[in-house]
């Protein structure tokens, strides 16, 4: 492939590269494609005469997309562009009368019924552009590009210009009876070429429709046609909107106004490997003869150039405004043009690709408000270079006017202006650059190796001639085709993309299966997917005083690091360590695989020797007495002992118990503690203190009437003494007088902590 480049290179440097000094006319030759055979890589053309072998071409198709065709507002819409404004550069292997056989395999697909046209790309060191550098304009067929190439320098002198070379402006030409009223209604988006209610659409990507020929829907981006009676016709677009025509507004109730004039053509949404003429301005309706046409829009301009010397002249491709027109509607503007611009070192470059100004109408000072046309579209420069001059090279045309009337004011009546084009950024052109040969594969996808959860593909290289691909699996039960989903995109593509792959799907088999339009069929090697599991880390602490064992048991891991949480460290899989104090540690486990590396850690605690202390409530009171004791040690504890000498029960190893004490008296409460550091205990002598029972006692002695009473009682804080002659006394051992003789009750009331409790005794005089 490449022996035969270079050695065209060099028959193209033996007939073209010389020392020519000027261009000017028409350098390209042009040939319409009839039929394409990518199998043999060849085309065969209206007429081969003007082409050589080892020659520079560029293949280019106008037409062929499809748009919306209702009669609605969408008419016109974009559904799909086809392979309308692809193009690509090729070159001349040899040429057999009309058939031309290229050098490289074609880049792109090719449909011969949108146009397709074979262009000369000649290549010349030093130009000198003497005057007007044009391009053929398009004829419907072919024509309507300027191509060039220049290794050193080129400068201008005149411009090159693709200015109106486009797709063909609407012709005004209703050639049939007019006869409207002011009840006409019409407002179809398409009409038949004989039929007098609608002029006839701009060229566009899309062929018109036979029976479509004109009416205000636009033909992709070709304006839309002026309805009856008199509209304006809509501009012509490139990739962005065109302006719409401009009414006709009749000063008589009964006249017949045109209410809808040709829609703009439509934005078009593209990417930079696609080059479009400007679109044809709509024709404004005509009932007089004297309707204008639609502007043609600007062709394209394909130039690759080393140095640039601009000289102030311009490289253009404008659309075309239509000519001044007076008493029916006017036509729209052309759309811009488009203009791929390469060169090496920056200079000033004044590049445009403006859109064409709406038509205009003189009505001549009578009664009249006829529709001037939409402005084309601004068009698209694409470029390498930063220029900042090409910022304002894309403007849209102005929206036409009428003036001169006698019935309304100078205006556009709803005309409008069309929008600014595109600038674009491009490091290269579209080229051809595999040599043809027949269907084979290149290059087989190899085994993969991938981590789970990782993302992968598979591919394979193949060349050959509209191939397809569809990739297949092997999940252990025979192959089965492949469908875009969750796991797997790409599966009708020459690279299958794997998404996070699972262990599942650890040793399955791909493969592709290819085919071409030209009947080979081809099937790739097997590839096998290996899937490593990602590592888990997990252990488990095992426990003696200040030594642990730490058992592993981790997965699909190679090796492994401890952090034992005091600065020691361990690399083996399941290591012993002691720890030298005390305390909370963290230990953390790293485990590492080839696909990933994992961590855990667990928290292990070392205790210290415990301190026993408790309380208590109440510690004293009167029997019986329940008391509840709480553990307030220190340290993590493995056993806990009490004693509780007097109490029910007397022995407890509960964490808080609840003793009972049913007798008077002091006792002693011991804690015992203990953990694997040691045993502590604590010992509170006399530590609850139970309350004896009162006793009421007392002794009378007697001297005649006269009595003394000794009080022997015990646990008593207080007395009341009652003499049984209704006199009383609160004295612990009070002496008492009888004042008459009889029989007596002596009765003591003693009052203690815990009770109240009386003894009484009868006493004589």
């Amino acid at each position: 492939m490449k022996q035969l480049y270079t050695l065209s290179i060099g028959l193209l440097c033996l007939s073209v590269l010389s020392a020519q000094k000027d261009l000017n006319g028409i350098i390209n030759t042009y040939a319409a494609v009839q039929a394409l055979d990518a199998c043999n890589n060849n085309l065969t053309v209206d007429d081969a005469s003007g082409f050589s072998e080892g020659q520079d071409v560029i293949l280019y198709q106008a037409q062929g997309a499809s748009i919306d065709l209702s009669n609605s507002s969408s008419f016109g819409n974009v559904s799909n562009l086809g392979q309308a404004g692809r193009y690509e550069k090729n070159q001349v292997l040899n040429i057999n009368g009309n058939v031309v056989t290229l050098a490289f395999q074609l880049s792109q697909t090719y449909d011969p019924a949108g146009k397709v046209q074979l262009i000369s790309f000649p290549q010349f060191d030093k130009v000198v552009v003497s005057d007007t550098l044009k391009g053929a304009s398009w004829d419907g067929n072919k024509g309507g590009i300027i191509a060039l190439q220049v290794t050193d320098t080129l400068e201008l002198l005149a411009p090159i210009s693709a200015t109106g070379i486009g797709f063909r402006g609407g012709i005004s030409d209703i050639t049939v009876s007019n006869n409207c009223s002011f009840a006409t209604n019409a407002n179809n988006y398409a009409y038949a070429s004989d039929n007098w209610r609608g002029a006839a659409k701009g060229e566009g990507l899309a062929i018109i429709t036979p029976g479509s020929e004109g009416g205000r829907g636009p033909q992709a981006n070709g304006g839309g046609g002026g309805n009856d009676h008199n509209a304006g016709g809509g501009g012509g677009s490139n990739l962005t909107k065109a302006g719409q025509g401009g009414t006709n507004e009749e000063p008589s109730f009964f006249g017949c106004d045109g209410n809808f004039p040709g829609f703009g053509g439509r934005e078009i949404s593209s990417d930079s490997t696609r080059l479009f003429f400007g679109g044809g301005g709509g024709a404004g309706h005509e009932n007089n003869d004297v309707g204008t046409d639609g502007g043609n829009g600007g062709g394209i301009i394909i130039l690759l150039v080393n140095h640039l010397l601009s000289n102030g002249f311009t490289i253009e491709a404008n659309g075309e405004s239509p000519e001044l027109g007076g008493g029916d509607g006017a036509g729209g503007g052309g759309g811009g043009g488009s203009i791929l611009l390469l060169y090496t070192t920056p200079g000033p470059v004044s590049a445009q690709a403006l859109g064409g100004n709406g038509g205009s109408l003189d009505h001549r000072n009578a009664d009249r408000c006829h529709g001037p046309g939409g402005g084309g579209s601004g068009g698209h420069i694409l470029t390498n270079g930063l220029n900042p001059d090409l910022a304002t090279q894309t403007a849209g045309g102005t929206a036409g006017l009428g003036f001169n009337s006698g019935a309304c004011a100078d205006g556009n009546n709803s005309s409008e202006p069309g929008s600014t084009g595109l600038i674009t950024l491009i490091q290269s052109i579209n080229t051809a650059d595999q040599g043809f040969s027949e269907a084979s594969i290149v290059a087989q996808a190899p085994n993969l190796s991938l981590c789970e959860g990782a993302d992968g593909f598979f591919r394979v290289i193949a060349q050959g001639v509209d191939l397809t691909y569809r990739w297949q699996v092997d999940r252990g039960n025979g192959l089965e085709d492949l469908s875009n989903d969750a796991d797997f995109q790409g599966v009708d593509a020459d690279t299958l993309r794997l998404l996070t792959v699972t262990a599942d799907q650890n040793n399955w088999r791909f493969r592709v299966l290819i085919s071409n339009a030209c009947g080979d069929n081809l099937t790739s090697q097997n590839a096998d997917l290996t899937v490593s599991p990602s590592p888990i880390a997990t252990f488990t602490p095992n426990q003696n005083g200040n030594d642990f064992t730490f058992t592993n048991t981790s997965q699909n891991a190679s090796s492994y690091n401890w952090e034992f949480g005091d600065g020691a460290m361990s690399s083996e899989v399941s290591p012993t360590h002691t720890y030298p104090q005390a305390g909370e540690y963290t230990v953390v486990l790293t485990a590492f695989a080839d696909c990933d590396t994992v961590q855990t850690s667990i928290q292990v605690s070392i205790a210290g020797a415990p301190t026993a202390s408790f309380t208590s409530s109440p510690n004293e009171g009167c029997a019986p007495l329940t008391v509840n004791f709480t553990n307030t040690s220190a340290g993590d504890l493995s056993s806990i002992s009490w004693s509780f000498p007097g109490g029910n029960p007397a022995f407890s190893t509960e964490e808080n118990p609840v003793i009972s004490y049913q007798n008077p008296g002091n006792y002693d409460v011991v804690l015992i503690v203990a953990n694997a550091a040691g045993v502590d205990s604590v010992r509170l002598n006399n530590h609850v203190m139970i309350t004896p029972n009162t006793v009421a006692a007392f002794t009378p002695n007697q001297n005649g009437s006269d009595f003394t009473f000794t009080n022997t009682s015990q646990n008593a804080t207080s007395y009341s003494w009652d003499f049984g002659d209704g006199v009383v006394s609160s004295e612990a051992s009070p002496m008492h007088s009888y004042n008459q003789p009889g029989d007596y009750t002596v009765t003591l009331t003693a009052f203690g902590i815990c009770d109240t409790v009386q003894t009484s005794t009868v006493v004589s005089i």
